[in-house]
């Protein structure tokens, strides 16, 4: 499996951008960083991970979808 990029350079440590990997049977927030994989604010280590994506882009609910088209 290809790694995402480590881009981030702070004081604790190396990190990806976000992504999303799957734990499970759910897709979660992550980063990759140079102690393996993290849940996206870095505060615990995800272990088993064997796939991830690029994060998705943040979207209205659906509510709001069907608010606005109720509207036309």
């Amino acid at each position: 499996m290809d790694l995402p990029s480590l881009r981030h350079f702070t004081p604790a440590g190396i990190s990806s951008d976000p992504v999303e990997v799957l734990a499970g049977e759910s897709w979660v927030p992550a980063i990759y960083t140079d102690k393996g994989w993290a849940t996206a604010d870095g505060a615990s280590l995800l272990l088993g991970i064997e796939e991830w994506r690029h994060a998705a882009k943040e979207t209205r609910p659906i509510r709001q979808h069907q608010r606005k088209a109720q509207a036309h």
